[in-house]
């Protein structure tokens, strides 16, 4: 009897060592899609100087190719509105999950490039919801074509 008691507590421990590995695995895979996701917009904005309508379709296949937040764009879960706020202040929220705001500097245009990291959990009645900024700019671009 004591041995079966034992063994008990110790599959306990394994569930919930494996519960914890899982959550880790998860949300490094979240951080590491957002930041390289973050970087490609940078990138891209960099490599067109400026953020265009053609800037913009191809971060748009860029998001769709690797699988960026493409499934709430309508920013709900179970009915409730979630809440995104971009680090810049004129920045604009952008299908695909990103934000991308300006800034005008002596140097040139900066643009500041937003990704969100998503944390939720839904459990039943239980929704809870957290996305986590990840910020990033440009280098000072002195001739945009905007």
């Amino acid at each position: 009897m004591r041995e079966s008691i034992g063994a008990t507590w110790f599959m306990g421990l394994a569930i919930i060592f494996i519960v914890i590995i899982t959550l880790y695995l998860t949300v490094n895979v979240s951080f590491i899609k957002a930041f390289k996701t973050k970087n490609a917009i940078i990138n891209i904005i960099e490599q067109n100087e400026g953020y265009s309508t053609t800037t913009e379709k191809e971060v748009s296949n860029y998001i769709k190719r690797v699988g960026y937040n493409s499934e709430n764009n309508n920013d709900t879960i179970g009915g409730k509105k979630i809440v995104k706020k971009c680090v810049s202040k004129d920045a604009e929220y952008k299908d695909g999950g990103y934000c991308v705001g300006t800034e005008t500097t002596s140097q040139g245009k900066v643009y500041k490039v937003t990704t969100f990291i998503p944390f939720q959990i839904n459990i039943g009645f239980f929704d809870f919801s957290i996305y986590i900024p990840v910020s990033g700019e440009t280098v000072a671009l002195y001739y945009t074509y905007d």
